[in-house]
């Protein structure tokens, strides 16, 4: 889905000048929140054989993980009161909105590689152990 927006990257150019760096940090960040999402689709996939099952439970997580770090539920919390500033940080922290909202400025930092190879890596592991386990 990513490669047929390419024609939109040669209408920028022709029109402007764009930066390259943002363009590329945006497409990459693009690519790994996508990667995120179809190792956890797949991990949910793996301990259930029903696929409807599979496919809701896998929207439910990625929709959670993506509004946790949305700007306006995090203003909601924040309003609550000064108590949920170790709430607010850590829900920055683990949402993938706020890691993906940095590649779109151009902004590709190390802490959001680790922490979606961390998500890919871990599910794509379980998703084997669950896969073995049930083969023996």
């Amino acid at each position: 889905a990513l490669a047929l927006t390419f024609p939109m990257i040669l209408t920028v150019n022709y029109l402007g000048s764009p930066d390259p760096w943002t363009i590329f940090s945006g497409y990459l960040g693009s690519f790994l929140v996508c990667l995120t999402f179809l190792a956890i689709t797949t991990l949910v996939s793996s301990f259930t054989r029903d696929q409807v099952v599979a496919l809701i439970v896998s929207v439910a997580i990625c929709c959670l993980l993506t509004m946790i770090g949305w700007e306006p539920v995090i203003n909601e919390v924040r309003r609550t009161g000064p108590e949920t500033k170790e709430a607010v940080e850590l829900m920055t922290r683990i949402g993938i909105f706020s890691h993906f909202f940095d590649a779109t400025l151009g902004r590709i930092s190390y802490a959001s590689l680790i922490y979606l190879g961390g998500i890919i890596s871990v599910c794509l592991f379980g998703t084997n152990l669950a896969l073995k386990s049930q083969r023996a």
